[in-house]
């Protein structure tokens, strides 16, 4: 398709790209039958695997196959892969520690900001569930 912008003349290449294949009839404009255009294919990107950003290397798909050999310049496949953390029980129980602590702390700020304002049905209703959070930590302790 021929175009032009700003008095350049151009070709398009976007329209030849995707194959479109007419669909149902979507309903008729001045006695003609307007039919939906649907693509035959979607064309898939390639991820691109092996990235750097400030010489951190990162991978957007770690779990995609390479479609390149990367060169001695680019980053090595071995700086992509993310590594397995192990997680140990101890750090699994800090880290619900921390995080029940912090759900106290903030559950008696809206207590205190509701008792502030005189809501008292707000009030009643955090009660309950700090009610519940103290029951969720006594089952897990």
């Amino acid at each position: 398709m021929k175009m032009s912008y700003r008095g350049n003349k151009y070709q398009s290449s976007a329209a030849s790209l995707l194959e479109v294949k007419e669909g149902d009839i979507i309903g008729k404009y001045r006695g003609v039958e307007c039919h939906q255009k649907l693509p035959r294919h979607i064309p898939q990107l390639q991820p691109k695997i092996y990235l750097k950003y400030r010489g951190i290397a990162y991978s957007s798909n770690p779990n995609a196959q390479p479609y390149f050999i990367p060169n001695e310049t680019d980053v090595t496949p071995k700086e992509c892969l993310p590594t397995e953390t192990v997680v140990s029980e101890e750090t699994k129980y800090n880290l619900a520690t921390v995080h029940l602590s912090n759900l106290r702390r903030n559950l008696e700020r809206r207590m205190e900001v509701a008792q502030s304002h005189e809501n008292y049905r707000l009030l009643a209703m955090l009660k309950k569930e700090a009610d519940a959070l103290d029951d969720k930590q006594s089952i897990k302790c």
